[in-house]
């Protein structure tokens, strides 16, 4: 059963990005996923296509360490970015730090549904769709 998600990947890591996809794309639980291996691109892709409805994700799997824009200055960028959207777009951050409380890597945003450690696997996919899911018809 397919549904009608839209799932961006934002890795630098190309092969990070491959097994996410495949592995997203195996589970049928989305309509497209959408691959970016910058952050720069991502949010110029965002900014595009900013009231299209078709294009825009739902959730955006996010690598904390990247190059030129992190993950915390995606996350900023996605929250200035905001008020143009036609979508409101969640964001899982996935990371190969450590993402414990005490680490300093957490960001603080509401937008933010969950951390995880890399790579993605399909029982943290499942839980991660259930609970936007769940999220999403609390708020409907």
């Amino acid at each position: 059963m397919q549904s009608d998600l839209i799932i961006m990947l934002v890795d630098n890591d190309e092969t990070d990005n491959l097994i996410a996809s495949k592995l997203i794309e195996h589970s049928k639980l989305c309509h497209q996923v959408i691959q970016f291996t910058s952050g720069r691109m991502a949010l110029q892709f965002l900014e595009t296509n900013a009231r299209n409805l078709d294009k825009l994700p739902d959730l955006i799997f996010l690598d904390m360490n990247m190059p030129v824009v992190n993950g915390s200055l995606f996350v900023q960028a996605l929250e200035t970015l905001a008020n143009q959207l036609i979508k409101n777009p969640k964001v899982v951050v996935l990371s190969s730090a450590d993402l414990s409380q005490n680490s300093g890597n957490l960001i603080d945003s509401e937008r933010i549904i969950s951390y995880l450690n890399k790579p993605l696997n399909p029982g943290a996919l499942s839980e991660i769709l259930k609970k936007y899911t769940l999220d999403s018809l609390k708020v409907a």
